[in-house]
């Protein structure tokens, strides 16, 4: 054989290394399926069940069936009136239920009868919240059947300490002003002569000088300023010039701006004004009263800009200043800036 017919030293490597290894087989199916599909499938399933989770904890089942417990005096009552606003929040057709609205405003008002729990601080925190949350309920309705149990949890409680049922007349003054927008939005009826003495009686609890019924005044003021109407501005300006609670006469100037009324123009500034503190004494913990100082510059800015759109004719040359003075504060909030800027284009906007 010559050296040529001989094969080559690394052929022979190459044959000793494909003796050596396992002679190539197709997969086997079950290892497959164990390796690749039966994982999927697990994977599948689990995602099927935290959407189903998801959906169920979303929907939270029936409201009628959830207003059903909350009336049989389930544990978690407040947590399910909770549920229900927000999900009227999202449901044109439960907004419009009067059925619905009718139940949850005639328990309302039987929960009003009952006295406030007695010597458990958990329980009666607990009812508080139920009933405040009961009036949320009732303020995210288009249509005003909840009102007369609004007006009823609005007024002084005939049981339990003053103190103790702020919370709800509070949150029952803002659902009467959140009935007021959502009626007129879905174009409905207002007995709107019937609100105004409701919240006019409201606006004058305790005195220009009670600051504990201050919050009512406030909350009374913001209503009055959603309602409008030549008696609402004319209570409103009022409160201008006598109210002495600060928050009550700051929303009185943002009802009337709602209106174009030139009178809440001071005010306005005195809100804007990073040297306005005084009525931020009444806040006793820091971290509320940095959130009320921010909160009072936006709500005057929010007033200043409804003022100039509502009234092109008003001189409005004292805000550029006071805005560009609040704008040089350091560690003004970011969104604060921005409100700033954009009421500052406004007045730009409608200079001659």
């Amino acid at each position: 054989m010559s050296e040529s017919d001989q094969p080559s030293s690394s052929s022979a490597d190459s044959i000793r290394a494909a003796d050596a290894l396992p002679p190539v087989e197709p997969p086997d199916p079950g290892l497959i399926l164990k390796l690749f599909f039966v994982p999927g499938i697990i994977v599948f399933i689990v995602v099927l069940l935290v959407l189903g989770v998801t959906a169920l904890v979303s929907m939270g089942g029936d409201p009628m069936e959830r207003l059903a417990a909350i009336e049989r005096g389930s544990a978690n009552a407040w947590q399910e009136a909770e549920s229900i606003a927000n999900e009227l929040r999202s449901s044109d057709e439960l907004r419009s239920n009067e059925k619905f609205n009718a139940r949850m405003a005639a328990f309302l008002q039987r929960k009003l009868q009952d006295p406030l729990p007695a010597g458990d601080a958990d329980e009666l925190n607990a009812e508080i919240k139920l009933r405040v949350f009961l009036c949320k309920c009732l303020g995210e309705f288009d249509i005003p059947g909840g009102l007369p149990a609004l007006y009823l949890a609005a007024t002084p409680p005939q049981t339990g300490t003053e103190e103790e049922g702020l919370d709800v007349r509070q949150a029952s003054i803002e659902a009467i002003a959140l009935v007021i927008h959502k009626v007129r939005a879905a174009g409905g009826d207002l007995p709107e002569g019937q609100i105004f003495e409701f919240l006019e009686a409201r606006s004058r609890e305790g005195g220009a000088a009670d600051k504990k019924l201050g919050r009512i005044r406030s909350r009374a003021a913001y209503a009055l300023g959603v309602l409008g109407g030549d008696q609402a501005v004319v209570r409103l300006k009022e409160m201008l010039t006598l109210e002495l609670y600060a928050d009550a006469r700051f929303n009185a100037a943002t009802g009337v701006a709602r209106w174009g009324a030139p009178e809440c123009l001071e005010t306005l500034v005195e809100m804007i004004d990073p040297d306005t503190i005084a009525p931020l004494e009444d806040e006793e913990i820091p971290e509320a009263r940095d959130l009320k100082r921010w909160m009072m510059r936006s709500n005057g800015i929010k007033g200043a800009e409804l003022l100039a759109k509502e009234n092109p004719e008003i001189d409005l040359s004292s805000l550029p200043p006071v805005v560009k003075k609040l704008q040089s504060v350091e560690g003004l909030p970011v969104r604060l800036n921005q409100q700033a800027t954009q009421l500052l284009n406004v007045l730009r906007e409608r200079s001659p």
